[in-house]
This record gives structure tokens, sequence and C-alpha cells, in this order.
């Protein structure tokens, strides 16, 4: 829903920049056709050269209104960028919790006083990785989703202006395409020129038309080229102030909303309820003597504990000789006679030392039985 909601304002954006640069290149001619007397160059260099001048102008006025739009889409990712670092700098969020707490810290994101940045890529990242982290369950999945959508952004950023690139590229090349029409336009009344002359005078008649064409051809690449210019250096601006922006945010995602959350240990857990369940049942047992149930604890808990020890011991031991054997006997069909030797003492010594791992708590199963 959050890809969708961005891909609406994109086109929502390109309409506007469309009809606004539209509006523009009118009222450009008219402040132009105001402020310029009739023999003034500026007024010839817009009015008189062509229909190329108007494709330009609006050309430019539509690549600027749609720099204009992004650089507000900007600003209002930084003031999310800097409201979401307000939220998570607070002393509330001060300790690390497990994924249970995703639900309290996204409660703070989806407040009426942040109502008008939820459409903001910083707020839709932070509010889908809190979600990602409630479903899963996990903090390295919450690592992966913010490096996933740190990608994602920077693809949707790099599309973002691939109508712009071409509204750039297509403002020289509409001065080029007038300079090529008044070259030929030029070219042909001059030899028209030629060919109907009687006499010199009348080729100087008609000189100012074929120089007109000529001007047209070079002041439309004039334009084009100024025009270009300024779109060019406000892109290559934009383009970095997003880059930082996104930057930025990614650095807030991973640094700022990953390190407020720890793994969920889930062994830790289970023993947890495993001494609760014996502490309830042994409280049961003494029929809710605090003091006496503290003596019991005191006594047979470290022998509980020892038996649970010994009997992981005793696993790790059965499945370690197993392999130890199975080890041996494919060493030993590449080794020397004075290397198995080696090999037999070393594996004599690593069985005697799981022995006695196993051999360390003798007696758990009558402790356990005691208890």
């Amino acid at each position: 829903m959050q890809i969708t909601t961005f891909q609406r304002m994109g086109r929502r954006d390109t309409l506007a920049a469309l009809l606004l640069g539209l509006a523009a290149t009118p009222a450009t001619f008219a402040v132009v056709h105001l402020l310029t007397r009739s023999d003034h160059y500026m007024r010839i260099l817009f009015f008189g050269r062509g229909p190329i001048q108007y494709l330009t102008t609006a050309c430019f006025w539509i690549t600027i209104c749609a720099l204009v739009i992004k650089h507000l889409r900007c600003r209002q990712e930084r003031r999310a960028y800097e409201a979401a670092r307000r939220i998570l700098e607070d002393p509330e969020f001060g300790y690390r919790r497990n994924w249970t707490g995703a639900g309290e810290v996204r409660q703070r994101f989806v407040t009426d006083a942040h109502a008008d940045l939820q459409d903001t890529q910083t707020f839709a990242t932070i509010i889908g990785g809190l979600d990602r982290l409630r479903n899963a369950q996990s903090t390295a999945e919450l690592d992966d989703y913010f490096r996933a959508r740190a990608e994602m952004m920077a693809g949707e950023l790099e599309t973002s202006y691939a109508g712009i690139r071409y509204l750039i590229w297509l403002i020289p090349t509409l001065g080029f395409i007038g300079t090529v029409l008044g070259i030929g336009r030029g070219l042909a009344g001059f030899a028209q020129i030629i060919q109907t002359a009687e006499s010199f005078n009348r080729v100087k008649e008609h000189l100012p038309a074929v120089t007109q064409a000529l001007g047209t051809a070079f002041d439309t690449t004039l334009l084009a080229l100024a025009l270009s210019v300024f779109a060019v250096l406000y892109m290559s601006w934009m383009i970095k102030q997003e880059e930082h922006t996104l930057e930025k945010i990614n650095m807030l995602c991973l640094d700022g909303v990953c390190a407020l959350f720890e793994e969920d240990n889930r062994e830790n857990k289970e023993l947890i309820a495993t001494l609760e369940k014996a502490t309830s049942t042994l409280q049961t047992a003494m029929n809710g003597n605090r003091a006496e149930l503290v003596n019991v604890i005191r006594e047979r808990l470290p022998a509980l504990l020892a038996g649970a020890m010994g009997e992981r011991l005793d696993h790790w031991g059965s499945r370690l000789e197993p392999a130890m054997d199975r080890l041996r006997g494919t060493v030993e069909e590449r080794l020397t006679d004075e290397d198995r030797e080696a090999l037999r003492a070393l594996l004599t010594d690593i069985r005697d030392a799981v022995s006695r791992l196993a051999m360390r708590f003798p007696d758990r199963s009558q402790d356990g039985d005691e208890a």
C-alpha cells in the first residue's frame, strides 16, 4: 500500500508540473512582450524566431516546475526525518526491548501530531519496519527490511528523474533543430535570390530575409543552451540533496530503530518459564510457606541444575564419541604409521576428557529423586 501511495504521488506531481509549466510559458512571453520594445533583442529572440522558441520555453518551465515540486517533497522528508529522530531520542526509549515493544514505538509515529508526515518515506519505512518486526518477531528481519527498503528508495530516486533528464536533453535538441531549420531556410532563400536576381541591388533587397533565417538558426540554439544550463544546475543540486536525505533516513532506521530492539532469545524464555513453573510447584508443595520455600530452593535448585547439565554433557559425549570414531577411521587411511600412533594417543586423551566431563555429576539421578 505504501508503494502504491508513492506511485500515486508521483503521477500527481507529474501532472502538476505539466500544468504549471504550460501556464508559465505564456506568462513568460507576456512578460517579455510587456517589458520590451518591438525592436529589442529579447522581443525578437522570443517572438521572431519561430515556434521552436515556444516549445523550448515550455520544456524548460515543465522541468523547473518538476524540480520545484521535488524540492518541496525533499523539505517535507527533512521535516519527517527530524520528527522521527526526536521520537527515537525520547528518554522513554532509552532501553532495549524485544519485539513485543514494536507496537508501543509504532504508536508514537501514527499520532495526529504527525498526520501530515504519514505519506513521507521516512515514516512509511519506519512504520513498515515495525510491522515487519511484529510479524516476524526477529530483529534480523527488521534489519533486512530496512536494507531492502534503502535499495528500493535509491532505485525510486533514480527512476524519478527519468522524465526530467529527458526534458533537459530535449531542450538543447530543440535548439539544434531550430539551427538546422534556420540554416536550411537561409540557404534556400539565398539560392532563390541568386537565381531570380537581375542585379546586385535586387540581391541586397532580399538579403534581410536570408539573414533573418540565419538569425533564427543561432538564436534558437542560444536560448536552448541558456535555459538548459539553469535546468541542469538545479537538477544536479536536487539530486545531491535527495541522496543526502535518503542516506540520513537509512542511518536513522539502522542506528535508531534497530538499536531499540534486541533479539528475543527463546531458549532463555523457556528456561525462565521452567524455573517459574518449578517455583510455583514448590510453593504449592510448601503450602505457601515462603521461608521454607527459600530454603528448599537453596538446597535443591543447584542439584536440579547440576542434573540438567549432566544430562546435556552425556548427550554431547554420546554424539561426540561416534564422530571421533568416524574421523579416526577416515584420517588413519591417509596417515603413516608414525602419524597413526600420535593420532591414537590424541584420540585417547580426548575420549578421557569427555569421560571426565560426563562423570563430573555422578549423583544427578539420586539428586533428582531426592528433589
